[in-house]
């Protein structure tokens, strides 16, 4: 807790206690605050800073490429007077319940090593005449050495979870010009039909929105388009194709095999492309290339060879540069391989059906499913299902064997809220899934944000209640697509953020430090 007296810049930080200090992940002298006075800035702007360093007292590296701090629960003396604005390199931000800012620590040469301070940097705020005190809380975001996934509880929120909104949707209908603005993310905006979201193993975030395919690197903190135009429909013919010349029909979903190499279904379309980077800036359309590798664009059923049609695919999963498996619009799970060769190359890939049979059920002999949403690979061979007609998740191997994952065994579609075992534990209509390098599963449902261990027991990181909300533990919320159902989008970046898409736009869930003060 940071306590700013304006008449003298006096700064008093001084360590949380009671419930906010139960929040922390980590317990102990964690990091240190080292602040100065409260000094000007920018005379004619009327700006004052703190210059702020952060010490780690842990005794591991901490941080990869950068040490967030996040500022929350900013409050001014008098409270009736014009609110203090605390800004970053990006926006500025209010006293209301929006964006929580946040200040990154670049860390150039790798993680801050234990005993490590990282260089002082200025905390901007604009401090109007009249304003006494000002207070706000600052919290410490950092992967450790070790990635130590997100924690469950039963049946409620964590209250060591923290949801923070990266990026707004726009108010914009999908197809408008200004449905999506790229850009830094304080005034970037999301299209309303963002729904598939994957994160690379460098952290990069890719999103399937609308007519495009959009690339958000929390690095920078930018968002841009690198293929595609929301107000423009149509296919690609061929490979090679650059990314601000390829068109689209509807995207559905997104898949990072590597941080240069991205497919994307086309639902619409009846289509699955192969976004590939060739220039030195993955940010920009002109670094990408987009290759058609598989469907015919009129819906049927795979036939294992290169020239198949396919249903309309909706989730996807990548096990490699060359394993694709997918679902589709008639609950059948279809698998791709690209054997040898140019995996630009269409030809290259054979499809298969491998799961599902006629007819919508949720029997597991005959493999049948309810509206699969979404994939995960959970090794080579074998892969996870979310079924949201089925109300539960579904495992498949290689040569099409289907077990229940979790949920009811029965053939029935029993829905609830219930954590626990995975034979009792129930869901409603489950939608993202993903999985973490620790071996945990993670699914959105109509409850929240829920997360399976590798033992199968089910707990719930964050609620799905309105209004949406930033903010930690029970203060913050999970909402739907669109207002309604469950998170569609979903995964987790190489630290262990899980990254979605709701309502609200493109979010992150994070665990906290402690953080001890000076």
């Amino acid at each position: 807790m940071f306590r700013v007296d304006v008449a003298t810049g006096r700064v008093t930080v001084t360590p949380l206690t009671g419930e906010l200090a139960a929040r922390a992940v980590m317990t102990g002298h964690v990091i240190t605050f080292k602040s100065s006075k409260l000094t000007v800035h920018d005379a004619a702007t009327n700006t004052r800073a703190l210059r702020v360093q952060l010490t780690n007292n842990l005794n591991e590296p901490i941080g990869g490429k950068y040490v967030r701090v996040v500022i929350s629960n900013l409050r001014t003396e008098p409270a009736t007077g014009t609110p203090v604005q605390v800004f970053n390199t990006f926006t500025g931000y209010g006293t209301g319940d929006g964006v929580e800012p946040y200040l990154d620590y670049p860390l150039t040469s790798g993680p801050l090593a234990s005993k490590a301070s990282t260089v002082a940097i200025p905390w901007v705020f604009s401090v109007p005449a009249g304003t006494q005190r000002f207070s706000f809380i600052a919290t410490a975001e950092a992967a450790l050495a070790t990635p130590r996934p997100p924690e469950g509880a039963v049946l409620a929120t964590h209250p060591r979870a923290h949801v923070q909104t990266v990026v707004v949707t726009s108010a914009n209908g999908p197809s408008h010009v200004a449905s999506q603005l790229d850009g830094p993310a304080g005034s970037a905006t999301l299209n309303q039909r963002t729904v598939g979201i994957d994160v690379a193993s460098d952290g990069a975030v890719f999103l399937s929105s609308y007519r495009t395919v959009r690339r958000y690197d929390p690095r920078t903190g930018r968002i841009s388009t690198i293929a595609g135009d929301p107000a423009k429909s149509g296919i690609v013919v061929g490979s090679g194709i650059a990314g601000d010349a390829a068109r689209f029909s509807e995207v559905a979903c997104v898949a990072a095999a590597r941080p240069d190499l991205v497919f994307v279904s086309d639902w619409y379309g009846n289509r699955i492309y192969l976004l590939k980077q060739v220039g030195a800036d993955p940010a920009a359309a002109s670094s990408w290339t987009v290759s058609h590798i598989l469907g015919t664009g009129t819906p049927g059923l795979p036939d294992g060879g290169s020239t198949s049609p396919i249903g309309r695919p909706y989730g996807l999963a990548v096990s490699g540069d060359r394993t694709l498996w997918f679902v589709d619009d008639f609950g059948r799970i279809n698998r791709a391989i690209s054997g040898a060769g140019d995996i630009t190359n269409r030809l290259n890939w054979l499809v298969k059906a491998v799961g599902g049979t006629a007819g919508a059920g949720a029997s597991d002999v005959p493999s049948r499913f309810n509206n699969p949403w979404d994939i995960v690979a959970i090794n080579t061979t074998d892969a996870i299902v979310a079924d949201r007609g089925s109300n539960k998740l579904r495992h498949i191997s290689w040569d099409g064997v289907v077990s229940t994952f979790v949920g009811p065994a029965t053939p029935g579609t029993i829905s609830g809220y219930v954590d626990g075992a995975a034979s009792a534990a129930r869901f409603i209509a489950p939608g993202g899934i993903a999985r973490d390098q620790a071996g945990n599963i993670y699914t959105a449902d109509a409850n929240g944000l829920r997360r399976i261990s590798p033992s199968g027991d089910v707990t719930t990181i964050m609620r799905l209640r309105r209004p949406v909300r930033d903010g930690f533990g029970n203060a913050g919320t999970v909402g739907g697509a669109g207002g309604s159902f469950a998170i569609l989008g979903l995964s987790v970046g190489p630290d262990g953020d899980i990254w979605f898409v709701d309502e609200a736009g493109l979010r992150r869930v994070s665990r906290v430090l402690a953080s001890p003060t000076s």
